[in-house]
């Protein structure tokens, strides 16, 4: 081999050498990039999946809790329509002993005063029970809203930075 030849033959193995360096750089790179890119996208998935799961808890909450809270109005419903066929039963056997015309009006009136006092105050009462079941069973899925809502409003690639 003359020394030209050498020469040429060094300059490839050079190149060679520089090229397969390259492209190794450029592999190990992308490499890294992917996997990075990959471990982003496994926790967005993660967390979407978290997110999920802990929006269906709060709505089987709500639920539990509207569901609780209706059984315990459907009881006070039934004390008071119970209370309410008593007295009415009451009422009417002091209607039929009434001796005359003057004291079946007054017992009448009494009744009707009582009647519709007690009306009120059980309407008052079962709104205020209404109420409060309603406020403790959104109260889960409010709590939810505000985590999504913060959730949305931070960066979409906060963990890639």
């Amino acid at each position: 081999m003359t020394i030209e030849e050498t020469k040429t033959a060094e300059k490839i193995r050079a190149t060679t050498r520089a090229t397969k360096a390259a492209a190794t750089n450029a592999v190990d790179t992308a490499k890294d990039q992917f996997t990075r890119a990959a471990e982003t996208q496994f926790k967005a998935v993660d967390e979407v999946a978290a997110f999920g799961k802990s929006n269906a808890e709060a709505f089987i909450q709500a639920g539990s809790i509207f569901f609780h809270g209706m059984e315990e109005l459907t009881r006070s419903v039934f004390g008071i329509t119970q209370s309410h066929v008593e007295t009415s039963l009451s009422v009417a056997k002091s209607l039929i002993a009434a001796k005359t015309l003057t004291e079946f009006t007054d017992l009448q009136n009494a009744y009707s005063k009582t009647a519709f006092d007690n009306a009120v105050s059980d309407a008052t009462k079962i709104s205020e029970m209404a109420l409060k079941i309603t406020n403790e069973a959104i109260e889960p899925i409010t709590q939810r809203v505000t985590a999504t809502m913060e959730h949305i409003s931070k960066p979409v690639f906060a963990s890639a930075e």
